[in-house]
């Protein structure tokens, strides 16, 4: 799934099979929290490991998926997506 950001920048969102649905146990010293972001409008929980995580785990239609944030210029601060580009 892409989603668009700041002026039609693209970032791809990595849907998780049922296997890949994060379990966000506190195993290997892990620490999970969450942040408020939208896509189109309509707030959504992105969930991180705070601790050594990497990517975003949201879920969106009853589906997961995963975005990376790492070497992502400014992703980490973007508050709102959209799945379709913008004029």
């Amino acid at each position: 799934m892409r989603l668009y950001y700041d002026n039609n920048k693209v970032v791809e969102a990595i849907p998780l099979g049922s296997k890949g649905v994060p379990s966000f146990s506190q195993r290997q010293g892990r620490n999970w929290t969450f942040e408020i972001r939208k896509i189109d409008g309509k707030e959504y929980k992105f969930y991180f490991d705070f601790t050594w995580g990497k990517c975003f785990y949201f879920r969106y239609k009853g589906r997961w998926y995963r975005l990376r944030f790492v070497g992502q210029k400014n992703i980490f601060d973007v508050k709102e997506f959209f799945t379709k580009g913008r004029l």
